[in-house]
């Protein structure tokens, strides 16, 4: 019988362990435990999509809320304005550099989101103002003498008077343009003016409440 040569045999005994190593990997492919929705890439899906919902439904960052316990707020006085009103204690002043506008509170959460081009929106920002009205007429009288856009409020939005705290005022809910909140006050032959401005998507009811207790806390300076 012909006897193989070293070379065959070595071949040979190379194919064999070839063979052997491609059966034992077939075997632990088959036999790991399968990762739950990796498969076809719908874990990397899955996952993309829970990240992004738990972004979506994150707190903001700042709860308004606690700035409702009035005990700890803070009193200031504006003598452009001729108000005296007290504010969260967090919160910031601001006197605007606009020499007819009056002045901000600006909460700690506050900074310019952009919502389209040009246009930004200031979450926890209120806007404190006045104006004057040497005949004292009432509210709406006075808005019909304005040049302006706000000359036909009465006209185009829906209004309530109501009663804050001591005071007698004009509310406007939504003056949806401008996406505000706005309370008018008359005294002094002057009218006070404090607003919110919101995003239309994004209106906090807390920061409409502040609103609503600086109104109803706010004296005018003799």
């Amino acid at each position: 019988m012909k006897q193989l040569s070293t070379r065959t045999i070595a071949l040979i005994a190379l194919v064999a362990v070839a063979v052997l190593a491609i059966g034992v990997f077939a075997i632990q492919d088959h036999t790991k435990t399968p990762t739950p929705g990796v498969e076809n890439g719908e874990g990397q899906e899955n996952q993309g999509e829970s990240v992004e919902e738990k972004g979506e439904n994150q707190d903001p960052g700042y709860d308004f809320s606690k700035d409702l316990d009035v005990s700890t707020w803070k009193t200031y006085e504006s003598e452009k304005v001729g108000v005296r009103i007290t504010y969260p204690e967090d919160w910031e002043v601001v006197v605007l550099e606009n020499e007819k506008a009056g002045f901000a509170l600006r909460s700690p959460e506050y900074s310019p989101i952009p919502i389209q081009s040009g246009k930004f929106y200031y979450d926890g920002e209120i806007y404190i103002d006045d104006i004057s009205n040497p005949k004292n007429l009432s509210i709406e009288e006075l808005f019909q003498t304005f040049d302006d856009l706000s000359g036909v409020w009465f006209s185009k939005y829906d209004y309530e008077e109501v009663g804050v705290g001591k005071w007698k005022a004009v509310y406007f809910p939504e003056l949806r343009e401008i996406h505000r909140e706005n309370y008018y006050v008359s005294t002094n032959r002057k009218l006070y003016s404090f607003g919110y401005k919101y995003s239309e998507s994004r209106k906090n009811p807390d920061v409409s409440r502040i609103l609503r207790k600086i109104v109803e806390n706010f004296e005018p300076l003799e």
